[in-house]
């Protein structure tokens, strides 16, 4: 009753109906229907300008979600947490928490919660970071996705938008804005979200952008300014996977890129190739600019112009974070760069590529890298008694390698120390069935976490 009256612009009638809500769900302990109310709460602040308050209320309910484990309700506060980060002019804060919200909801596959989050979080976060190019295009992506699903905005929806795409369409004109439109409604929905991830990642918001920005953690993608480069820029496929070949080597023989790139051709044939490549790959990068030179025999990306790449960003904040742990192992500011790292990790390395074999090795070392990454921000998170944190965390490990016994033990004690013991058999009994699948059981440590669990309950 209480969300529907917020739908409906009844705000005195919602709270007044969700404050009785929360009083019941109280007495009976039904902690996430708090949780829940909370974020209706939250929700009426919100559209009554009140984002200090619509800030604290979705906390709370952030907070009660995690503790029920509510995938789903979790990544709904932090969408809505970014929407008011991007009111209250807190723009890094927003591109983190919306890639946070985004993320989740595209792991879970919440369709309804991944148009949210870009209609509603990323289209503003993009506007006030200056951004309407990608605004534009993510418009014409969520229309499309809504057109094909039959799921239409909601009337207090389409009227927040309304001057968000007024001052768009302002600022690119009618033309520019019609082209940038139409090209996102050519996305699909799970394009759209890895667009709004690249395009505005806390690292893109936080920092001057270059115009030329690499993306490898997931599928390659090419970007010149905000516009991604197609297929039909590099003309050439093997053209693109040259750029990140020599992105990922500081310099390269003629016979080297031969034997990566084109393993069973002659000596003539690699020439020939080669050249191709090349000549496609500096056309298709701007030859304005030298991307690609050749020193001595040698080929290498020319690292002295402005660029960013997300594997280089990735390695770069996790020896930083490193560093500080080696010299105080519990020192609490390397959680930023564990999160800022592990947060561009889309999904792995080139996996689109699968046909080469040249980045298989490096795409283990960076998969065994990441989930390192998140095992000692998780421990992080313990350390400082955030076991709701440390959950989440060792989950992402887990939704990446279900056998990792550590994470699933680490789990299983968080929940311990929060009096959750249901969550923690289950998670147990998860760990028995992908141990089985291995024909092996749990270790000694976790059998014992267990016993000790099993007698307190009896108690």
């Amino acid at each position: 009753m209480g969300e529907l009256c917020t739908e409906l612009g009844d705000n005195s009638t919602a709270a007044t109906s969700l404050a009785d809500a929360e009083q019941l769900y109280r007495d009976l302990g039904a902690w996430g229907d708090v949780g829940y109310v909370r974020a209706a709460l939250g929700d009426i602040a919100f559209y009554d300008g009140e984002y200090a308050e619509a800030r604290a209320q979705y906390r709370e309910a952030l907070r009660l979600f995690r503790a029920a484990g509510n995938r789903r309700l979790i990544g709904r506060a932090l969408g809505r947490l970014g929407q008011i980060a991007v009111r209250m002019r807190d723009l890094v804060n927003a591109a983190q928490l919306c890639a946070q919200g985004l993320t989740l909801r595209r792991e879970i596959g919440h369709t309804g919660g991944l148009l949210f989050s870009l209609d509603r979080g990323y289209i503003e976060l993009a506007v006030a970071v200056g951004r309407p190019t990608v605004a534009a295009a993510l418009l014409g992506a969520v229309e499309a996705a809504r057109d094909a699903l039959g799921h239409p905005r909601l009337p207090m929806e389409e009227r927040d938008l309304v001057p968000i795409i007024a001052q768009v369409r302002t600022e690119l004109g009618d033309e520019r804005f019609g082209s940038l439109r139409n090209e996102g409604r050519m996305m699909s929905l799970d394009q759209a979200a890895t667009y709004a991830l690249d395009s505005l990642s806390p690292a893109e918001v936080s920092r001057p952008r270059p115009a030329l920005r690499i993306f490898a953690l997931g599928p390659l993608r090419v970007y010149s300014g905000d516009r991604l480069l197609t297929s039909a820029d590099w003309t050439y496929a093997k053209a693109r996977e040259l750029v990140l070949y020599l992105l990922c080597h500081p310099t390269a023989t003629r016979e080297q890129i031969g034997v990566a790139l084109w393993p069973d051709a002659s000596t003539a044939q690699v020439r020939q190739r080669l050249s191709a490549a090349l000549a496609h790959a500096r056309g298709a990068l701007g030859r304005q600019v030298e991307w690609i030179t050749l020193v001595n025999g040698r080929y290498q990306f020319n690292r002295a112009r402005p660029y960013w790449f997300d594997v280089e960003v990735f390695e770069d904040r996790l020896r930083t974070a490193y560093g500080l742990l080696r010299t105080d192992a519990q020192d609490q500011r390397a959680v930023a760069l564990l999160e800022e790292a592990v947060n561009l990790y889309d999904k792995d390395f080139a996996e689109d590529l699968l046909e080469s074999d040249w980045p298989t090795v490096r795409r283990e070392a960076l998969h065994a890298t990441y989930l390192e990454a998140l095992l000692t921000l998780g421990r992080l998170h313990t350390a400082a008694g955030r076991d709701e944190q440390a959950i989440a965390v060792y989950q992402r490990a887990l939704a990446r390698d279900p056998y990792l016994e550590d994470a699933h033990h680490n789990v299983i004690a968080a929940y311990a120390r929060l009096d959750k013991r249901r969550q923690a058999f289950a998670q147990y009994t998860t760990l028995q069935a992908v141990l089985a699948e291995l024909g092996t059981t749990a270790s000694d440590k976790t059998t014992a976490l267990i016993e000790r669990l099993k007698q307190r309950a009896a108690l």
